[in-house]
């Protein structure tokens, strides 16, 4: 099948130009995809949604490269085009295919306008879902949003006529929804996410951890499903029992999410770990692989993920990442480390010391990742949904 199969594609960017600062989660996994599609120069088109006039609007490549440069994101050179955005409404023909990336859940009737386009011109659907976790753990989101996200889930795979998974756990949660709501599912294709170093060459000049003291990471925004308030008893603990100069620092990368108050006020008020436990929730990309470069180990406790890209990130960096054993995170570390269970403060404990205290055993096991970590380009990434799509179309 040739690229011009493609050219009935749209893709759907909206969630890219609703972000705000840093590229985290899924907007960077939505950019870092997008870029790859304008740098092969697939002949798709692209379009955002209009919630006022919940109308799709057509995005041009010199709009998107554009969004790129303000972004601080890399484009070559001879992308650069002259055309001009006019904010034109895309029109969509029987056969059409609109693929959509990234949080469209967080854009008010999306869905229902989806459907309506379905009715009325005939297109084609393609989803990537990379989660059900508000499904499955609603006490973990803010007030109702539980229930908001069931209703659009449901009302996704009534629209979608492909869907693309993130993981093999993402995708089995996706089988035991539709099961238990009598609802025959679309076809799954599983894609893998990157993993990539953002390293450029002048990442070797961006400063990461200005202190002199050793430190362990924990990449994530700040929310109880994260399980932070596991590592802050923890390291209260061991600072008790061993002393600050013993422990090395906790840095918890990321914005604090919905919930979290009282844990990011006992952080700071706890004279204990105060010094030791720091909250950065401004990093960019190139200053994370410095903080990456400098760290002893990283570090995620969490009891529920759809993929887990730090986890994925820290290994494919070299560095040992000790990870719980829930959801999809054992599929990422398979055998290269122990797995833990969320709640065996014991265990992590014990773990944690031993890659404190044995640096040995730590650099033997950064050696073993080096050399056995299969580390996923966002060009492999964008390449695996574009077969993705292909393979749909060829047997549509």
């Amino acid at each position: 099948m040739t690229d011009s199969s493609l050219s009935r594609v749209w893709v759907d960017v909206s969630t890219i130009y609703a972000s705000h600062g840093n590229l985290t989660g899924i907007t960077r996994t939505v950019a870092f995809v997008v870029r790859v599609f304008l740098e092969e120069n697939y002949p798709f088109r692209f379009c955002k949604y209009d919630e006022i006039s919940r109308r799709f609007i057509i995005v041009s490549k010199d709009e998107l490269l554009r969004w790129f440069v303000e972004n601080g994101l890399e484009i070559p050179s001879e992308l650069e085009e002259k055309s001009k955005s006019r904010g034109e409404i895309a029109v969509f023909k029987s056969g059409d295919i609109l693929v959509e990336l990234g949080a469209n859940w967080n854009f008010k009737h999306y869905i229902e306008t989806i459907y309506l386009i379905k009715k009325k011109s005939g297109i084609n659907y393609i989803s990537m879902v990379y989660d059900l976790i508000p499904c499955l753990m609603p006490h973990t989101f803010g007030p109702g949003f539980g229930s908001y996200f069931y209703k659009w889930f449901g009302n996704t795979l009534h629209c979608a006529d492909l869907l693309m998974s993130i993981s093999e756990n993402t995708t089995a949660d996706i089988l035991n929804f539709c099961t238990d709501n009598n609802i025959t599912p679309p076809p799954v294709s599983q894609i893998r996410l990157g993993d990539e170093s953002f390293r450029s060459s002048s990442a070797s000049d961006v400063a990461g951890n200005k202190s002199s003291r050793s430190s362990v990471l924990m990449v994530s925004t700040i929310e109880n499903r994260k399980n932070h308030r596991l590592l802050y008893n923890l390291w209260r603990e061991l600072i008790v029992e061993n002393g600050k100069e013993f422990v090395p620092d906790l840095l918890l990368i990321g914005r604090q999410g919905w919930g979290t108050n009282d844990l990011v006020k006992s952080i700071k008020d706890d004279m204990i770990v105060a010094e030791s436990i720091q909250i950065l929730n401004e990093i960019n990309d190139l200053e994370l692989e410095a903080l990456y470069d400098q760290c002893l180990f990283t570090i995620f406790p969490s009891l529920y993920e759809g993929w887990g890209l730090p986890v994925a990130e820290s290994l494919a960096r070299g560095k040992c990442c000790l990870a719980s054993s829930a959801s999809s995170l054992p599929e990422i570390v398979e055998n290269l480390l122990p797995v833990l269970h969320p709640h065996d403060f014991i265990s992590w404990k014990k773990n944690v010391m031993h890659l404190i205290e044995d640096n040995k055993f730590r650099g033997e096991t950064e050696e073993e990742i080096k050399r056995q970590y299969a580390i996923t380009t966002w060009r492999q990434t964008s390449q695996s949904i574009v077969t993705a799509i292909k393979n749909y179309i060829s047997n549509r």
